[in-house]
């Protein structure tokens, strides 16, 4: 039925323009209330449309108020007249209903996407599709917390001690020595029984420590003590390398011995907190500690009964932590404040600071035994261990002069002087006592002479030593306290033994190096320790030793040695790499720490015996007054690794030479300069000529000029020209020269001008750019000796990948260089050995070069050393030879005296190369040798390897082993010898000179299977 526009908006035909609006927007409304009505309604809805475009518009309202007829619609209409519109409503609603349809399926699709896309989002978000970094989840968290805890300090050892505080040992320590957590140094004695009141504590702590005994930490003996209530029964317990090795630190008084360590194990709860930092949401996330590679004595059940604490120990815990989502993954809360904190200071600090957060979150394997052992005996056979560490040497704290400033200031002679003097502080009183006992070792030993002194005239000066002395002590008003004294003058060969003018210290013996373990600290570091054997201990600090409870401990009971793991790249600048490296390694000595005056001395320092003498009081049982001291040598459990699985049997590697034998293959691409197809004419100078003849003054540097002529060669030439001084290099091409390539450097800028036309590439690179080829080196030597050849030929062959053609070298050039065809060829020397010179004398030959009869010492102001070197050097071959020190006038050898060998120079001596010189004896440890010492070297040539052994011990490790010290493949080697003395003016204080054997009479020791003897003359079969 037809209505009119009127009718379907419900208005009357003079309704205002607002009533019609609102009249739509009404009918507009309940049309969308019922949507989904049925087809109806899609027509209703055309037709207010309708009736609306043409009421609200003035123009179509007139035109449809006179004709009362629908105008001609925009659409829809398909050729029907206007008149005939409201009959066509049916046929002209179908395209809008397809158009709607389209409307709502592009609706439903979008709708469909964005669930989707959301869908996909929130299972990103909560990491149900992996690899999201924000993703809170147990997976993505797990790292982080990790780091959280080693930051929080959450993960770490733990370790139980004894309980001692309570009913503490009636002694501790060793007498005479500073009580320290080592063996020999350790020592703890419980009387039985105690005061009542804390006896269980007694009985407790008696099987506590017991029971640490039957693990092998301690030695339990049974003994008695002297009290002031008599005899009593009581056990002594020593601390033993084994218990050492399971210690968690190596300080304090009480040893704690490692349980196990305390690590992350797993989260428990992920909670999202109301709230955020630095607009990042904080998560607080639940998780348990546990701890780990528990030792294996910890799970008896004698342990948890003995050790109340241990069930706390090792019980897991629960631990909180906070971490903060950001837009690349999660921190923890610190790390977010401390990043924030270092932006605003600056941007390098917090660079540095992501940098150590990096390394946390990725570290590296921890060493595995094989690895931990390699690291060792690279160190032990490295220039820093050889060069310093083998020789043990305790601190001698021993004030010159004493109580006498004279004395203190007078360096013509060594003097003590203390005195009997009432009111000394307590510790400079047991700073004498020590030193008394000392000094009273070396007068025993005959090394020190003793002078009683008398007491001073009450009305006269302060205290003087001899006629004329300066005042000592304090002043006059102090002497009446002064009662008698004593003055100690030392020999000047035991001044020389002890290194009194300089690094004073007590040459105790070699040390002999074991491994005994590591600890693991995470985060590329951990430490180690090892235990050394004293051997060859010289017989006048044997001599010490009876008087000297930590000398005696150190040499009885061997000296622990400490040192860091650490992962990091070799200092060398090997370009090995980051492995694991011992990094440092040093010897803890025991300490002389003594109280009382010598028994010997007791009577001359009365007034000092009665103020440290402390009178013991009597209790219930009765309190220690004395123990007979009884040092015995344990024997040194077997290495053990307490921190790691037990070792495997692995070889120890043999450290690699600097140079090889045969000159190793280079891949083609890998030299920095590849002269390819190119021959190698290599020019070395140290510097150029100065214009009109002038000289370089005193550090400076100013540009020099070398001359080349390059003529026709038989291939294209590259010229690889070295200066250590800069240079302008004037290359003139002759008639047929072809040159390819030029590479001129140096430790200063070069320059090169090439006269004549070319095509050639010009490099002058920085010395910073220069790579490090041979040892570290970039320049060629400036010398034509044969052992500097092996250099050449691996530096150019290192930078260019080929041999050189030629070489030439000059300091400074006299004419300009000339390469060409008839240019003499470069050409490595031939090998000598043994076997190539055959059999015959070895003499020794000194600056002169004639024999040297007798290795006389020539004397300077204060002393000399003169040095003397075999007639033969070889290159090949297995070697052997001894010098046997002879020493006058000292106890042991003078300050320059040594033996080693060296690389050798062309007409006889050596290369004055201290890269290529080895001497057996790091300088400052000619202390520790003596008149009579034998030493032998065995040079493996071909192997590139030196081994020493003194008075019959090798020191690193046999011939063959790999363990000695590395020398140059393919160089040519002489054994040299240094005598030695000390002296001013006349007076000729000691002197070290050497008896060499190079195989013309039987060797002390049995020569080395399949090594001859330096002359030729003796030989051991393999």
């Amino acid at each position: 039925m037809h209505s009119s526009h009127y009718e379907i908006l419900g208005v009357s035909s003079a309704a205002t323009m607002d009533e019609i609006r609102g009249a739509y927007s009404a009918r507009l409304k309940e049309l969308r209330n019922s949507l989904g009505a049925g087809q109806s309604s899609a027509d209703y809805l055309d037709a207010l449309r309708d009736a609306y475009r043409v009421l609200s518009s003035p123009e179509l309202r007139a035109e449809y108020d006179a004709g009362n007829s629908t105008p001609a619609r925009q659409e829809g209409v398909d050729g029907d007249d206007v008149a005939g519109a409201g009959h066509n409503m049916q046929r002209a609603t179908a395209p809008s209903r397809r158009r709607l349809v389209r409307a709502l399926t592009v609706v439903l699709a979008v709708s469909l996407l964005a669930s989707a896309v959301f869908g996909g989002w929130l299972a990103w978000d909560r990491g149900y599709v992996p690899g999201n970094p924000r993703a809170a989840t147990v997976e993505v968290m797990e790292p982080i917390v990790r780091r959280a805890a080693v930051m929080k300090s959450q993960q770490r050892t733990v370790c139980v001690s004894p309980e001692l505080e309570r009913a503490a040992p009636e002694i501790q320590g060793v007498p005479g020595i500073v009580n320290r957590t080592v063996p020999g140094q350790h020592s703890l004695i419980l009387l039985l029984e105690t005061h009542a009141r804390d006896q269980d504590v007694r009985e407790r702590q008696l099987r506590q420590l017991s029971f640490f005994a039957k693990q092998g930490f301690f030695s339990e003996n049974d003994l008695t003590v002297d009290t002031d209530a008599g005899s009593r029964a009581a056990k002594q317990f020593q601390l033993t390398w084994q218990g050492y090795g399971a210690m968690l630190t190596r300080g304090g008084n009480t040893p704690c011995f490692v349980v196990g360590d305390r690590e992350f194990n797993a989260i428990q709860t992920i909670e999202k907190r109301n709230e955020d930092v630095f607009g990042m949401e904080i998560y607080e996330v639940a998780y348990e500690t546990a701890v780990m590679n528990v030792s294996p004595w910890v799970s008896s059940e004698s342990a948890k009964a003995l050790f109340p604490k241990l069930a706390g120990l090792i019980s897991p815990k629960r631990e909180m932590t906070r971490l903060l989502r950001g837009n690349e993954g999660w921190v923890t809360e610190m790390e977010a404040q401390r990043r924030s904190s270092l932006l605003n200071e600056n941007s390098a600090g917090a660079a540095a600071f992501a940098k150590q957060m990096e390394a946390l979150l990725s570290p590296p394997p921890a060493p595995d035994p094989a690895t931990v052992r390699t690291a060792f005996s690279d160190y032990l056979n490295g220039d820093q261990w050889l060069g310093r560490g083998t020789v043990a040497c305790m601190s001698l704290r021993l004030q010159r002069g004493g109580d006498d400033r004279e004395a203190a200031n007078d360096r013509s002679s060594y003097r003590v002087v203390y005195h009997d003097q009432a009111g000394r502080p307590e510790y400079q009183r047991t700073q004498m006592m020590t030193a008394l006992h000392l000094l009273s070792a070396l007068e025993i030993a005959g090394l020190a002479q003793i002078e009683s002194l008398p007491p001073p005239s009450p009305t006269g000066p302060a205290v003087s030593t001899r006629p004329g002395a300066i005042k000592s002590l304090k002043e006059t008003t102090l002497a009446s306290a002064v009662t008698s004294g004593v003055r100690f003058v030392l020999r000047p060969d035991a001044v020389q033994a002890l290194g009194l003018n300089g690094s004073a210290c007590i040459p105790v013996g070699r040390m002999k190096v074991e491994f005994l373990g590591t600890q693991y600290a995470g985060n590329r570091a951990g430490s180690l320790i090892a235990y050394a054997k004293v051997t060859q201990t010289p017989d006048w600090v044997v001599t010490m030793a009876e008087h000297l409870p930590a000398v005696r401990s150190a040499i009885e009971n061997g000296i622990p040695l400490n040192g860091m793991l650490g992962y990091a790249d070799d200092p060398t600048g090997s370009g090995q790499g980051k492995r694991w490296r011992v990094t440092s390694l040093g010897p803890s000595y025991p300490e002389m720490q003594i109280s009382s005056v010598p028994r010997s001395m007791q009577d001359r320092f009365p007034v000092t015996v009665s103020e440290s003498t402390k009178v013991p009081k009597s209790g219930v049982v009765g309190s220690p007054t004395s123990i007979p001291l009884r040092v015995t040598s344990p024997v040194a459990s077997a290495p053990v690794d307490f921190r790691i699985p037990a070792p495997v049997a692995v070889p120890l590697p043999a450290v690699a030479a600097n140079g090889s034998a045969a000159l190793p293959k280079i891949e083609k691409g890998t030299a920095p300069y590849a002269a390819g197809d190119l021959d190698v004419h290599a020019i070395s100078v140290y510097e150029g000529n100065l214009l009109n003849g002038e000289q370089r003054g005193f550090q400076q540097h100013p540009e020099g000029v070398v001359e080349i002529r390059l003529g026709k060669t038989g291939s294209p030439a590259m010229l690889l020209l070295s200066s250590y001084e800069p240079n302008e290099w004037r290359i003139t091409l002759e008639p047929g020269a072809n040159l390819g390539k030029v590479l001129a450097y140096g430790h200063y800028p070069q320059r090169v001008l090439v006269n004549g036309r070319h095509k050639a590439e010009i490099f002058t690179p920085s010395r910073e750019a220069m790579p490090r080829a041979v040892g570290g080196r970039i320049l060629l030597p400036n010398q034509m000796e044969a052992n500097q050849m092996r250099d050449v030929a691996d530096l150019v062959r290192s930078l260019t990948g080929k041999l050189p053609v030629s070489f030439q070298a000059q300091y400074r050039p006299k004419s300009s260089f000339s390469v060409e065809a008839s240019t003499p060829p470069f050409s490595l020397p031939a090998p000598i050995s043994v076997a190539s010179l055959g059999a015959g004398d070895v003499v020794l030959k000194g600056s002169s070069h004639d024999p040297v009869t007798a290795l006389e010492v020539k004397y300077g102001n204060v002393g000399a050393y003169t040095p003397a070197w075999a007639s033969r050097s070889y290159s090949s071959g297995r070697i052997y030879f001894e010098g046997n020190m002879a020493v006058t006038g000292g106890l042991v050898s003078e300050p320059h005296a040594n033996i080693g060998v060296a690389l050798a120079k062309s007409g006889g001596g050596m290369l004055d190369d201290t890269q290529g010189n080895y001497a057996v004896i790091p300088h400052g440890q000619q202390k520790i040798y003596r008149n009579g010492d034998n030493f032998g070297l065995a040079l493996d040539l071909d192997a590139g390897m030196a081994y020493v052994r003194i008075n019959g011990d090798w020191v690193t490790g046999a011939p063959g082993s790999g363990n000695g010290r590395a020398l140059k493949k393919g160089r040519e080697y002489v054994p040299y010898f240094y005598a030695s003395a000390i002296g001013s003016g006349a007076e000729r204080l000691g002197q070290t000179s050497w008896v060499t054997n190079f195989g013309a009479s039987s060797f002390r020791h049995p020569l080395p299977k399949g090594y001859s003897s330096y002359d030729g003359r003796q030989k051991a079969p393999l």
